[in-house]
């Protein structure tokens, strides 16, 4: 009798450990085979000798029924076709708490190829680009950069960048910090 039973990769890998370790406290010679199940993406697991043992009553335990299928969204896409983007949704400037001012964060993730920022200042919204010039930085950060006195007077300077010149895509957010700390988007 064959049975199938949808499993992740890591479920595949711990199920066919504990049918080793059943194989070796028994003396039994077990194997799994995995082979795609459907088109969908999910991962079928044959575990005919495992079963074999559990029905022998030879492993102590029952054999695991999955608690759910997963299915991976990405098999429909043509990666060589269609383009991936590079982007950063947590990140703080001076206007919080960070050490860099906004522009020179935006400069920086530009420079490393991202194309899509996020700048999730503490409890504000660090946003829009062409709108840096307006912003302060904080208190917090005017401390903890008086300690690094060669960086403060550039980091203090907002100055405003275009997303659109810069070919980046701009996410409003902000990452509320009262109780717990959450992204949040607009």
């Amino acid at each position: 009798m064959r049975s199938s039973h949808h499993f992740s990769a890591s479920g595949r890998a711990i199920l066919f450990a504990i049918a080793l370790s059943v194989a070796a406290v028994t003396s039994t010679s077990v194997s799994a085979r995995s082979y795609p199940a459907d088109p969908a993406g999910s991962w079928s697991v044959d575990l005919v000798a495992f079963e074999s043992l559990v029905r022998q009553g030879r492993t102590g335990f029952e054999a695991p029924e999955p608690m759910w299928s997963i299915f991976d969204p990405y098999t429909s896409v043509d990666w060589a076709a269609d383009r991936r983007y590079r982007g950063n949704l947590h990140t703080h400037t001076t206007h919080s708490d960070g050490v860099l001012n906004p522009h020179t964060v935006v400069d920086l993730y530009h420079y490393l190829g991202y194309d899509i920022l996020a700048i999730t200042d503490h409890d504000l919204v660090t946003y829009p680009w062409t709108g840096f010039s307006g912003l302060e930085p904080s208190v917090l950060s005017r401390r903890r950069l008086a300690s690094i006195p060669q960086r403060m007077p550039e980091n203090l300077r907002f100055e405003n960048r275009d997303p659109d010149t810069l070919g980046m895509i701009a996410i409003e957010g902000n990452e509320h910090s009262r109780h717990h700390h959450l992204g949040s988007f607009f």
